[in-house]
């Protein structure tokens, strides 16, 4: 029996709006690649409701099971941030710069570049000076209260998704 290999090949957009990102994710998918998990900061959609639109249209697909989009709200640093905080807050930032000041408590000069990334080795960074398993357990849980209650607009992270793909994935290769 052939095992199946699994390939990560992170990217950088140049473009965060959804149209590029879902031409893409569809030319990874072109290239061979399964299937697309692509991180997605609401506090654009939030704020451009002809995007939005386009990405509510882009969910409501049925034929679109190989990109899994997983949302961050407001952006990515959010996830980032959940590393540090000792306990469950729900609290609503609006924007990356709301949420700046408090993330660079825990990473000091921070910045939202490729070169910042490798530099602090971000992965190990993050789980060296943080807790992954916090970011896990409270970014579910506040991915669950803001499904269940999206007028509260609490900041949330759907990433613990991620390893939850990655994890199934895996079961299914053996």
């Amino acid at each position: 029996m052939r095992k199946s290999v699994a390939k990560l090949s992170p990217a950088f957009p140049s473009h965060s709006d959804i149209e590029h990102l879902l031409k893409l994710s569809k030319a990874k998918l072109n290239e061979g690649y399964d299937y697309v998990i692509c991180l997605l900061d609401m506090d654009r959609l939030n704020h451009v409701p002809a995007e939005m639109h386009k990405y509510q249209s882009f969910k409501k697909k049925k034929d679109n099971q190989a990109i899994e989009f997983i949302e961050i709200n407001p952006c990515t640093e959010f996830w980032f941030l959940l590393h540090f905080l000792p306990s469950l807050q729900m609290k609503h930032y609006e924007t990356y710069e709301d949420l700046i000041p408090e993330l660079r408590k825990y990473m000091p000069g921070y910045e939202k570049t490729k070169r910042y990334f490798i530099k602090t080795r971000l992965y190990n960074y993050l789980t060296e000076h943080g807790s992954l398993e916090n970011a896990r357990k409270n970014g579910a849980t506040l991915s669950k209260m803001a499904a269940e209650n999206p007028q509260d607009r609490i900041a949330y992270s759907q990433v613990s998704r991620v390893f939850d793909i990655l994890e199934e994935l895996g079961r299914q290769s053996l």
